[in-house]
């Protein structure tokens, strides 16, 4: 099966307050972005992080935390990635691979995946989806579009299949 999300900021020291989280500290909302992924995908699934993997924490730290989470990841650069990941030879190795923006079809339906959202995307008034991160559940809905973060998917990681359910309402 294949997921998404987007801005995990799993190291970030103010994401707690900036997306208003229930948790008391970094270390629970980390376990709480493992629970939820690690209950929904296994080891052959594939995700897609629509960017903003950890702002902050060691490279050491990031890494051990990308060890525990299940499945293919790819990476969709975020605007906070390239202070990590993308320097690091072994963060980078942690990904299938690492782009700026991804196009890819599924069941006769096209993606179009970016780290933020756009307001106009190739086929938007054929079907095609676009799908974001970046704005922590505060853009503006769009016919087709959907952010996949992890605080503006309810703190969860939601399948292809839903994504599509959910907007072919």
């Amino acid at each position: 099966m294949i997921y998404f999300t987007a801005d995990l900021h799993a190291f970030h020291k103010n994401i707690i307050e900036y997306d208003n989280l229930p948790f008391k500290d970094l270390k629970e909302y980390r376990e709480s972005i493992i629970t939820a992924w690690n209950s929904r995908i296994t080891a052959d699934d594939e995700v897609y992080i629509l960017g903003d993997v950890a702002v902050g924490g060691t490279n050491g730290q990031i890494y051990e935390f990308l060890l525990r989470l299940n499945g293919k990841k790819y990476l969709i650069q975020g605007n906070h990635d390239h202070r990590t990941i993308t320097k690091s030879a072994y963060l980078r190795d942690s990904f299938e691979w690492i782009k700026f923006h991804y196009t890819f079809d599924y069941n006769k339906i096209r993606f179009h995946l970016y780290h933020s959202p756009i307001e106009s995307w190739w086929g938007m008034n054929q079907g095609s989806i676009h799908l974001h991160g970046h704005s922590h559940g505060k853009s503006t809905e769009r016919k087709n579009r959907m952010d996949v973060g992890f605080k503006a998917c309810n703190l969860n990681i939601y399948s292809i299949d839903e994504i599509i359910k959910k907007l072919k309402k």
